[in-house]
């Protein structure tokens, strides 16, 4: 058993510190990129909708 848990133990850490590693790559990918640019949505009427 303390085989297992010792293996355990260290894939727990190898997988925090890879959590980490995404966590601050992601948030620097967002510092620096501007965001998409989104084409503004304008509501519809229901009639319009099913008129066409």
């Amino acid at each position: 058993m303390l085989a297992s848990s010792r293996c355990n133990k260290l894939a727990l850490h190898f997988v925090v510190g890879a959590y980490y590693l995404l966590r601050v790559i992601g948030q620097e990918s967002l510092k620096r990129c501007e965001p998409p640019l989104r084409k503004k949505e304008e509501r519809r009427r229901i009639r319009k909708v099913i008129e066409t």
